[in-house]
């Protein structure tokens, strides 16, 4: 069967979950990966165009799909086992593995397009 697509979730969460994405949390977290974050203006970003209800298409994801998650992403990680679809976690990462494990998710990406 021939691979549809690779799905993983890369948003603006720059900081594994908890007490640290308050305002001034997510601005720091920013700073740790050299952003300058305006907590205000991702508010805005997120009320206009990132807080919608999006359509369910779970029950479209079948063997044809690669899964890719931040392994202590418990949210996202859940969702995905309960796919049916192959599941690849990145070790050391939460939300946005893009940002915090990029060699890493880099490795994953290789691996899951040289399946066979």
């Amino acid at each position: 069967m021939t691979l549809a697509a690779v799905l993983f979730d890369v948003d603006f969460t720059l900081a594994k979950p908890g007490p640290e994405l308050g305002p001034e949390g997510y601005r720091r977290a920013g700073e740790r990966f050299g952003l300058a974050l305006d907590p205000a203006q991702l508010a805005s970003s997120l009320e206009a165009m990132g807080l919608a209800e999006m359509p369910d298409y779970r029950g479209e994801v079948d063997g044809r799909f690669a899964l890719i998650a931040g392994a202590d992403d418990a949210k996202y990680v859940a969702i995905a086992r309960a796919l049916p679809a192959p599941l690849t976690l990145v070790a050391d990462s939460g939300h946005d593995p893009l940002l915090e494990q990029p060699a890493a998710l880099t490795a994953a990406l290789a691996r899951v397009l040289a399946a066979p």
